[in-house]
Parts: C-alpha cells; structure tokens; sequence
C-alpha cells in the first residue's frame, strides 16, 4: 500500500469514528437534555424575533397564532399582516390566566444547558480589585497581595485578551481558497457590524489587512 492509499484510509477511518462520535455526544448529552415543543392551530405563542434598536438582540414577542404544522417541527405563524414559519425552537407557549386582563401571561421557564456559554461582552465589569482575598491574612500580607494584583491587572479582567505562547495548527483539506458571494446589509446591522469590528479590533483578536 502506497502513501496516498494509506492516507486516504487514515483519512476514512478517522471520518468513520468522528460520526460515531457525535451520534454518541447526540444522544448522550444532547438529547437528554432536549425538550420537545409541540403546537396545535390555534395555540398563541411567542416568537423569538429581533428586537428594532438591534438586530442582534433577539427577545420574545407576541403573543401570534399558529396557524399549522407544516412539516416536522416547522410551524406557519400568523404576525401581524403577514404569515412566516418558525421551527419549534423560536417558538414558546403563550398562556393567559383566567379572570385576569391580558396582559398577564405565563412563560415557559427557559431551561440553562450545563455547557451554555455566556455571551461575549467587551465591556470589563470585573478588575483586579474585585479578587477576593482571605480574610485571614494580615495587613502586611494583605497589602503584599494588592501590590502583586495590581502589577497584574491586565490578568485579571473578564474581557479576553490576547496571547502568543501558544500555537495552533490548522490542517485544510485543500489549498484552494474558499470563496463567499458578499450580500447587503440593512443600515442598522452596518452599524452594528462596524460596532462588532471596532470592538474586535481594539481587543486584537483581528487585525486590518492592508
């Protein structure tokens, strides 16, 4: 067997255990943890949907009728002058409570996946004076510790940074380079893609091309 047969096989088995793998994380983690939604024509429920201010924020709206279940879990949802569907995921039970006004509603608590990530913010809320130190100490050992924190200060933030003493290989399967047709933006998502940019650039994380 030459090179190129064995790195072809290689190639193959490693494809063949990457899928038992992720079968095995979806059904391990994922779909234990997973709640089915269900819906019925008729059913008032919320839509998550981007807010107007930000299209990058998205919050729930409603309450909207379902019209139908059109296949799976994709639902035909009636918004106001005009219809769109939605896949159960953007979608929560309205209730109203009897013998109170509208606009008293139940929603369906939102259930916290262990390995959800918090979303990235650059704005630093924490610095090196938040650090809790032991009460235990003494004043000299205490005013030791502060010195040490605040020659450290860029360490302690919650805002990412950025590091060179690590090195990371990426292996492409080909050399060609992987081309995307651009698209338009509306105003308000230009504004906050520069936003986004501006942010990323001033952290390092990516840096002007020219």
């Amino acid at each position: 067997m030459n090179l190129k047969d064995r790195l072809q096989s290689t190639c193959k088995l490693a494809h063949i255990e990457l899928q038992k793998s992720q079968t095995r994380q979806k059904k391990y983690y994922y779909d234990r943890k997973t709640k089915v939604r269900t819906f019925e024509s008729g059913d008032k429920v919320l839509v998550l949907l981007p807010t107007e201010s930000n299209k990058f924020l998205l919050q729930w709206q409603g309450p909207f009728e379902v019209l139908e279940r059109v296949r799976g879990d994709n639902y035909k949802i009636q918004l106001v002058g005009r219809t769109k569907m939605y896949h159960a995921n953007m979608l929560k039970k309205y209730w109203i409570r009897e013998h109170e006004e509208l606009s008293a509603m139940v929603i369906e608590p939102e259930e916290r996946q262990e390995d959800e990530m918090n979303l990235f913010t650059s704005l630093q809320t924490e610095t090196y004076r938040d650090v809790m130190i032991n009460p235990a100490v003494t004043e000299e050992q205490r005013d030791v510790v502060m010195k040490l924190l605040e020659e450290l200060h860029d360490v302690f933030t919650d805002v990412p940074g950025l590091t060179n003493l690590g090195e990371h290989l990426i292996t492409l399967t080909t050399e060609k380079p992987i081309y995307s047709k651009p698209y338009s933006l509306s105003h308000a998502m230009q504004k906050e893609v520069e936003k986004e940019l501006d942010s990323m650039l001033k952290l390092r994380v990516i840096e002007p091309l020219y």
